[in-house]
């Protein structure tokens, strides 16, 4: 395999296992680990909803979701 192909199965790789840990922390209400999984300047759309924008507000935002779901 040649460098270019080994980066892109690792990035690949990487990418899945962040996936899983969003999914894990979703399934299990749990605002903090899901939202550590963000970058400072990072945004979210979810359906019909306004974006969301920082890894503080996204914390904040699951939050009252996963209350109000309760």
């Amino acid at each position: 395999m040649d460098d270019e192909l080994l980066a892109r199965l690792a990035a690949e790789s990487e990418i899945r296992q962040l996936v899983g840990r969003y999914c894990d922390a979703v399934n299990r209400r749990d605002a903090e680990a899901a939202g550590a999984l963000f970058a400072a300047d990072a945004e979210i759309a979810i359906a019909d909803f306004p974006p969301i924008t920082g890894a503080e507000a996204i914390r904040e935002g699951m939050r009252e979701t996963f209350a109000a779901h309760e």
